[in-house]
């Protein structure tokens, strides 16, 4: 389960990560067009592909962070399912022992001083063996 949940975080990043390099591409691409028809200067689309290397960088850094984040976010959410998974198998199994336990007590009720005192004694050596 961790696996997956991982690997489609990574899918979903990868794709938001593309989705911003295309529009990066196509951002150069219209500069280019715009300079080649003079609607704008060649000063003017090289100020603006720095601002949008710039805020692509940032953009990247901050992607890299909100996904770290995620992920750590998304490993501590399993860690904690597992332990409580472990805690209701626990009680699960102790509340399955007193059940059992209620059950030979029960059955013990019409038993007589002897058949009780062979019980103990097998009782004493299961104990013993521990």
């Amino acid at each position: 389960m961790a696996n997956s949940f991982s690997d489609d975080l990574k899918n979903v990043m990868l794709a938001g990560f593309g989705a911003a390099t295309i529009a990066a591409e196509k951002s150069k691409e219209l500069i280019s067009t715009l300079v080649e028809k003079g609607e704008l200067t060649v000063e003017q689309g090289k100020e603006l592909m720095e601002k949008l290397v710039e805020k692509g960088g940032m953009t990247a850094q901050n992607g890299k962070k909100v996904f770290d984040s995620l992920v750590e976010k998304g490993e501590s959410s399993l860690k904690k399912s597992k332990a409580r998974n472990e805690e209701i198998r626990h009680i699960n199994e102790e509340k399955k022992k007193e059940k059992n336990l209620k059950s030979v007590l029960e059955n013990m009720e019409g038993m007589t001083k002897e058949q009780i005192d062979v019980i103990k004694k097998r009782l004493t050596e299961i104990e013993k063996k521990k």
